[in-house]
């Protein structure tokens, strides 16, 4: 993923028979999680929500339909990505996740253009926040209806995401509950959980109390086969495969991953 200063070649196949149980997050209470068969795609259920403002394009009314597929493939895009042709674009990717926000304030320049456009084509849509932790609980707490109030006016298909790459020299523990500070508001304000996103490596490091684990976990890991344990997780809902995938219509390398139907919204 990209802050502000920042080829689809696996097969889905291999993906597919390596990964058979992934972590599902039950909206609602979102008192716990559990695992489920992802070969019986109508056993799934989902794992988190969206700018109003007017300054950006009118939201589209509904959702764009979601993968009809227990697996499938999904680009994550910021204004640093040139998209040139969606039309290509679709036919890499079922799905693509948009940077929203970053910090408190921080809104990505190409939201509103790169949602609208996405809609036109078809392609379903979610959205990250750019997390910067903090010893100070209050300032998650800022991030996470600062990014609540953005997305809020939007239709989109899979659960909103926080991008946790920054330890902001916290401890885990302390980073942990800056992370679990924005969650809470989040789900407050909006009544749905979120994904988190990290690397395998950082989530070893810093992340690994239990508590997070009622997350989905959309890990980052380009060195080897699919990732299993990570931190506080035994499994992953998304799988970031590799930043550098060269995709059709896009001119730039781009984050490609394989996701599940555990990310979609229910209803969806």
């Amino acid at each position: 993923m990209k802050k502000i200063v920042r080829p689809l070649l696996l097969s889905v196949g291999f993906y597919a028979a390596a990964c058979g149980i992934v972590l599902r997050v039950i909206p609602g209470n979102m008192t716990r999680a559990e695992t489920v068969n992802t070969s019986n795609p109508s056993t799934i259920s989902s794992p988190a929500v969206l700018p109003s403002s007017s300054a950006l394009p009118a939201a589209p009314t509904k959702a764009v339909a979601a993968p009809q597929s227990a697996r499938f493939e999904v680009v994550d895009i910021s204004h640093h990505d040139t998209i040139a042709d969606w039309t290509s674009l679709k036919t890499a990717a079922a799905g693509l996740y948009m940077k929203a926000t970053e910090g408190a304030t921080y809104v990505d320049p190409m939201l509103g253009p790169y949602t609208d456009a996405a809609a036109k084509a078809g392609l379903p849509i979610g959205f990250f926040h750019y997390f910067w932790p903090s010893s100070d609980s209050q300032d998650a707490v800022r991030q996470a209806d600062h990014f609540y109030q953005t997305i809020k006016a939007y239709s989109y298909t899979f659960f909103p995401a926080i991008d946790v790459e920054e330890n902001n020299n916290l401890t885990p523990a302390a980073l942990t509950t800056s992370v679990l500070a924005f969650n809470k508001e989040f789900e407050k304000l909006s009544g749905q959980s979120l994904l988190i996103y990290c690397s395998r490596k950082f989530a070893d490091k810093y992340l690994s109390d239990p508590a997070l684990s009622k997350y989905g976990l959309w890990v980052a890991d380009y060195n080897g086969p699919v990732p299993t344990q990570a931190g506080a997780w035994k499994t992953h809902v998304m799988w970031q495969y590799t930043s550098t995938a060269a995709i059709p219509g896009v001119p730039n390398p781009m984050d490609a991953d394989h996701a599940t139907a555990a990310i979609i919204l229910p209803g969806h």
